[in-house]
């Protein structure tokens, strides 16, 4: 049960949001507002969110889609579309598997998706870091 901070009672009602959406309450006795700490939210994937780099702000998601997230800065209105399905590819690799343009591994990532995540040829090549 919510109760009042200053004088305890049970008798409240809301009254709007503060600028982080915390509820804010107004005591119907003591007619007083406040609001209870905001708990942190959990994260909905697990990569670090990325920082704008016009203004240097953490982005927030914007859209999720199948193969990737979008993210927005809402203070520039930057976006960014960051992979959902894919590790980081390995850049040190020897110099003779770049002989037909496309690095193996990405020739197996795109299967990975096909098959496995069930994606479209189009969302493959949005995830995909280069064009095949």
């Amino acid at each position: 049960m919510l109760k009042c901070l200053p004088c305890g009672s049970t008798h409240l009602w809301k009254n709007g949001h503060r600028k982080n959406g915390t509820q804010q309450y107004r005591c119907k006795s003591c007619l007083k507002t406040f609001y209870l700490s905001p708990t942190k939210k959990d994260k909905l994937f697990p990569f670090q969110y990325p920082t704008c780099p016009n203004c240097g702000k953490s982005l927030q998601i914007y859209k999720i889609r199948r193969g990737y997230v979008r993210f927005r800065c809402r203070e520039c209105g930057f976006k960014m579309n960051v992979n959902r399905y894919l590790p980081p590819v390995n850049t040190n690799v020897p110099s003779n598997f770049f002989k037909f343009k496309v690095h193996p591994s990405l020739i197996v990532l795109a299967l990975f998706l096909y098959l496995k995540r069930n994606l479209s040829y189009r969302a493959i090549r949005d995830a995909l870091p280069c064009s095949l």
